[in-house]
């Protein structure tokens, strides 16, 4: 397939995140630019975690909110497991894996929204659940748990930590990319922080494709001409998302 020949993509995730993607758009034809914009490090106290994940077994279930969560947590407890509950495919893929118990995900859509409408949620009064995540990340699902009546610790066991790659590398990659892809409202505010206001004009004329609905009205408000998020967070409906044709988006517009 050479459904994206000509294509050149513009890759933020984390070092060492997105091969599927990556090696995804390559098989259509794309030209893969990577620049890592930010990495994960482990966040607080392994020791605490670890006694948190063990105290909290017998809980209704555990709530991910990303792969990177569900790799610091299998650091860290062996498992069993209680029932997990995933935001996206991905994160669920990473739990099925790991074969620790039964792993939900939303009947439809990819966001803490979707997930709030698991039917297993709609009684929660005097129940237990424990929210792996990472630091700075949304307060919604806590808070709507709460509210129905649920007891939730919140575990912070990532973070991300800012990158700066070389002025000159970025200017290149936004110069010669026509899509960016951040998968993250982080991500994103790094990239608009990280180029300089000369070039903004360039980057702006690109088409951003972000993971939510959330991200893309980061997106708009920053002032992307179009912005598009995929019906799923999955390799084949990232690359569904990016075939749609580039218009009105030249690769160096006038400044």
């Amino acid at each position: 397939m050479n459904t994206l020949r000509g294509r050149h993509i513009l890759l933020t995730r984390p070092a060492g995140r997105g091969r599927s993607l990556s090696d995804a758009i390559v098989a259509c034809g794309g030209e893969v630019i990577e620049l890592p914009l930010q990495t994960v490090e482990t966040a607080g106290d392994p020791a605490r975690h670890a006694a948190a994940l063990r105290a909290h077994r017998h809980d209704l279930g555990w709530i991910f909110t990303s792969v990177n969560a569900v790799d610091a947590a299998a650091g860290l407890d062996p498992g069993p497991w209680p029932a997990q509950y995933a935001i996206g495919p991905a994160t669920a893929a990473a739990l099925r894996a790991l074969q620790r118990g039964e792993v939900h995900l939303p009947a439809r859509g990819h966001t803490s929204e979707d997930l709030l409408q698991h039917p297993h949620w709609a009684q929660l009064s005097g129940q237990s659940l424990l929210l792996c995540t990472g630091r700075g990340g949304r307060t919604l699902l806590q808070e709507q748990l709460l509210a129905r009546g649920a007891q939730v610790e919140r575990l912070d066991l990532y973070h991300r930590v800012e990158l700066h790659p070389p002025p000159a590398s970025a200017a290149s990659a936004i110069q010669t990319a026509d899509t960016v892809i951040c998968t993250s409202a982080e991500g994103l505010h790094t990239l608009y922080r990280l180029v300089p206001p000369p070039l903004r004009t360039v980057l702006l004329a690109r088409v951003l494709v972000v993971p939510s609905a959330r991200v893309l009205e980061l997106g708009a408000s920053l002032g992307f001409a179009e912005v598009r998020v995929p019906r799923r967070l999955d390799d084949a409906a990232w690359i569904e998302c990016l075939i749609r044709p580039v218009q009105g988006s030249p690769r160096n517009p006038p400044e």
